[in-house]
């Protein structure tokens, strides 16, 4: 009997030029993997809003001259540009043979997220490419607000603009059952070699069967292993950031890998997407 895969959404961040981005298809390909939804999420911080309501608050323009800037037309600017970024998506997962969906959120991102990502969906939070966008508080805010939901994440870096699509499981004994599952999935969608890193050689293999006799996942691509030293965080980080050319797919419990401060470390010169795997918790 064929099981489900436990991905059913994953929702792409969106900010004013994400949805007409090569991300948009990585996103809607990530969702292909898992025959999942391609769910588009608009943020609209209620900060900048408040901000707008004060008087003093002023528009550049051109040649360095200012004009008065309301709550009114920040609003407008919002509607306009999440308009676009819908209409770009949406093709994009048409063209990706995805189901598609979208929402415009306003307030605080943290609340956003607790209340929109569950335990089935793929957050995907692509870094900016301009430094001042990636220093900016809401930019923050946001990746925090992902690494706190109950979502898994799919962080792209800056470096990742370059992936050509190599995929690595790295199995620590935590939640290794759902890392094999999803970084297999996706390495059969895009055709290409699975890397299982792993401490214990061989010892994936069991769990490599049962996934298969499941069913779902295609035309099973070939798999390679490779030995890492998985003694503790610091070593597991060290031989995973060995393999910057991969999408790492991991347990999403290190407490190393648990602030945006620790992960844009981590990723610090990679080429390739983390995908973390919040492991399914157990009914109370």
């Amino acid at each position: 009997m064929t099981r489900p895969a436990r991905f059913t959404r994953v929702v792409l961040v969106l900010s004013g030029t994400a949805g007409s981005g090569v991300f948009a298809d990585l996103a809607a390909q990530i969702a292909r993997s898992f025959n999942a939804e391609l769910a588009g999420l608009f943020f609209e911080d209620e900060t900048l809003l408040t901000l707008a309501d004060l008087p003093f608050c002023v528009e550049i323009v051109a040649a360095g001259s200012a004009r008065p800037f309301a709550r009114g037309d920040l609003e407008q600017a919002f509607r306009a540009t999440s308009m676009g970024v819908r209409l770009n998506l949406e093709k994009t997962a048409r063209a990706a043979l995805v189901r598609f969906s979208f929402a415009r959120e306003r307030g605080e991102m943290r609340a956003i997220m607790d209340r929109i990502a569950g335990h089935g969906d793929i957050v995907v939070f692509v870094e900016p490419e301009r430094a001042i966008e990636r220093a900016c508080l809401v930019n923050a805010a946001s990746l925090a607000a992902a690494l706190a939901s109950r979502g898994s994440l799919f962080y792209v870096p800056v470096g990742a603009r370059a992936w050509n699509g190599a995929v690595a499981a790295v199995l620590t004994g935590g939640a290794d059952r759902e890392v094999l599952s999803a970084a297999l999935r996706i390495a059969a969608s895009r055709n290409v070699a699975l890397t299982v890193a792993t401490s214990e050689p061989g010892a994936w293999r069991a769990l490599l069967a049962d996934i298969l006799a499941e069913g779902g996942i295609g035309p099973v691509p070939a798999i390679l292993e490779r030995r890492i030293d998985a003694s503790g965080v610091e070593a597991l980080l060290a031989s995973a950031a060995a393999m910057p050319d991969e999408l790492l797919v991991l347990a999403g419990e290190p407490a190393a890998l648990s602030s945006p401060e620790a992960l844009r470390r981590f990723a610090a010169g990679r080429h390739a997407p983390v995908l973390l795997i919040e492991p399914e918790r157990a009914a109370p």
